[in-house]
């Protein structure tokens, strides 16, 4: 799976660590990319079923659980926005504002519409 680093280049996670935290980001990049592909997985299947990526609200109500897939590793929701074509699910890293590098790299996957897969 490919995703986008907070620098905006398209990137196999592992690439947004520094040499520093490579190993540490190593669980981290897995779990997130775990976390990205479920929550994707989720959406796609609200569209199936509705002909529609869910709205803000929906999917607010769709993750109120507690299931941990739902929070990035430093414990807050992934941020979910709808797209024009699809839908984009994020997190802001480790410091949770936007930009940064090492862990707190922002990075997101997008799921379209027009594909039942991850996209650039």
């Amino acid at each position: 799976m490919d995703l986008h680093c907070c620098d905006g280049t398209r990137r196999d996670l592992a690439h947004c660590a520094t040499p520093q935290t490579r190993q540490v980001r190593s669980w981290r990049a897995y779990q997130i990319e775990s976390d990205l592909n479920a929550l994707g997985t989720l959406a796609e299947q609200y569209r199936l079923e509705h002909e529609n990526f869910p709205d803000v609200s929906a999917w607010r109500r769709l993750t109120r659980n507690e299931d941990p897939s739902f929070y990035d590793p430093w414990g807050r929701p992934y941020q979910y926005e709808r797209t024009v074509d699809g839908v984009t699910i994020r997190t802001l890293g480790r410091d949770g504002i936007d930009g940064g590098m090492g862990m707190d790299a922002d990075l997101s996957a997008h799921f379209s519409s027009s594909a039942n897969r991850l996209t650039d």
